[in-house]
This record gives structure tokens, sequence and C-alpha cells, in this order.
């Protein structure tokens, strides 16, 4: 495993050309993919954030489809700061092949800002996001969109990533992904896979949770 991981990121290191996920047409919504392996049949739901804490959601909550993808619908036509969280569903765990479940104890979390309250917003959720909305909770900054896209940047500049949210991982259980210069989609999935097989060979616990914890509390000082 830690051969296989560091191939990983000899790959990421090579570099690559950055992109994203998500569009700016259509209702209001927040939109994106679950991605832990994709993950169908979870629960998203949007949270607006303001000084006072979490309000109620900003549409009602939707069931991921069977590639990771959800769209929620911004009835309160809403913009500031939004917490994203996906409970629940299934996925293909990238190191072993084998079928897993998000359980209701290791949701996957993402903090972000809705710019354009008419527009749509790309959230896309995956174990990295997760990193970064734990820090985000810690400090108790859910509500500073400066902090939320300085601690987004952070963890993504910590793992070799220009962004975390904005972009889709690559699905590397059904694309090969050949040696050279990445794209920030690639880099991305071979990442997750990469973190995924350091969980298995590090026994960092025997949940996504133990996992989460162990990364977030590394990256305290924004290194890894």
């Amino acid at each position: 495993w830690t051969s296989m991981l560091a191939a990983s990121l000899l790959l990421i290191a090579c570099g690559g050309e950055s992109g994203g996920g998500g569009g700016d047409s259509g209702p209001p919504a927040v939109a994106g993919v679950v991605v832990k392996g994709p993950v169908s049949q979870a629960t998203v739901t949007v949270y607006p954030i303001t000084a006072e804490g979490i309000g109620f959601p900003i549409g009602d909550p939707v069931r991921t489809d069977s590639e990771g993808r959800y769209s929620v619908r911004n009835v309160t036509n809403y913009a500031g700061p939004i917490f994203v969280e996906a409970v629940g569903g299934a996925y293909v765990d990238e190191a072993t092949n084998a079928d897993a479940e998000l359980g209701v104890e290791t949701p996957l979390q993402a903090y972000s800002v809705i710019e354009n309250s008419v527009g749509r917003t790309a959230v896309n959720l995956t174990p990295i996001t997760s990193f970064a909305a734990s820090r985000i909770t810690r400090d108790n900054v859910g509500s500073d969109r400066i902090a939320i896209s300085n601690l987004n940047a952070q963890t993504g500049a910590a793992f070799g990533l220009a962004e975390i949210v904005k972009v889709v991982p690559t699905n590397v259980l059904k694309t090969k992904i050949a040696p050279g210069a990445l794209s920030q989609e690639d880099r991305y999935g071979v990442l997750l896979a990469g973190i995924s097989q350091v969980a298995l060979s590090r026994d960092l616990g025997p949940t996504l949770q133990d996992v989460f914890s162990t990364f977030s509390t590394d990256l305290a000082d924004g290194l890894l």
C-alpha cells in the first residue's frame, strides 16, 4: 500500500490543468457530486450559516443518483455561507473494490458560499472537503466567507489541489489514469484512492470518521 500511495503522490506531483464541476445555468440551486467512490442514495442537505449558527435548510433534502450527483433547489434565494452534508448511501471502496456504506456517523461535509442567489453553486463533497469542514467547525468560522475560502484552499494545498469544492474527482474505478501531467479532476481521484489505501495500511481506524479525525488533526497547522 505504501508503494501504491507513493506512486499516486508521484503522479500528482507531475502537475496538470485546473478544472471545475457544476454550472451556472438553470434554477437557483446547490449542485454537485458526493464522492468516496461515487455515493448513491445519500441524503444531501444544504444549510445557511449566519453569525447565529446553522439555519433551516434552503430547500428540501435530496438523494444522490447512482453516480453520486445531487441538486438542491435554493427555494429561499439565499446568498451567503453554507454547510452541505451528505448522510447514508453506498459506494465502492477504491482500495478494496468492495461495497461499503456511508453510515450516518460518517457524513461527508463541505462549507462554501453562495455568491449568486439566483444562480447555481457547485459544491462537491469528498473526504478532503470533510477534512476542511472539520477545521472550519473546530475554529467556529462557518459564517466567515474569507475563513471558509482560506481553510478550503489551505486544505487543498496540503494535498496538492488548487480547488477541493468545485472540482469533480475522476472515478478511478471506471477511468484509467495515465502517468504524466494530470488534470485537477484526475489528481483528486488519485488522492481519494490513496487515502483509502493509507487508511488500510496505516490502520487509521475502522470508520471514515476515524480517518477524518486523524487527517484533520495532522492538518491543524496547515501542513500534511
